[in-house]
């Protein structure tokens, strides 16, 4: 987790300059299981909800934006076929992205 920073860390200290440049493009991916995903997800969430203000809960609705461009995405590119797995993916990192958030209402032995 952060290996970007940890990155940008090494490479400033190492007397690199970082710049900035919106032009480029970058294609990133991680290569998750739908478990290594909800295990990812639950703890950004933990940690979500133990840094981020109270009343910053918008990212649903950049959630709900980000899924209708990659479904425009897929659709564009002539991958349609990836929207039953993209729903499934989806829907994991929304869940446990939520529990995780609310992660003080949930048994501690869930938490462990």
């Amino acid at each position: 987790m952060s290996e970007d920073k940890d990155f940008a860390y090494r490479v400033a200290s190492a007397g690199y300059e970082i710049h900035y440049c919106p032009e480029s493009k970058v294609y990133h991916s991680h290569d998750y299981t739908l478990r290594s995903l909800f295990t990812r997800r639950y703890k950004d969430g933990k940690a979500f909800s133990e840094i981020a203000a109270t009343d910053s809960d918008d990212f649903v609705f950049s959630g709900v934006r980000y899924v209708w461009n990659e479904y425009a995405y897929l659709i564009n590119s002539g991958a349609a076929y990836w929207i039953p797995y993209a729903l499934l993916y989806d829907f994991v990192y929304f869940i446990s992205f939520t529990l995780g958030k609310n992660y003080e209402y949930l048994p501690t032995s869930v938490n462990d």
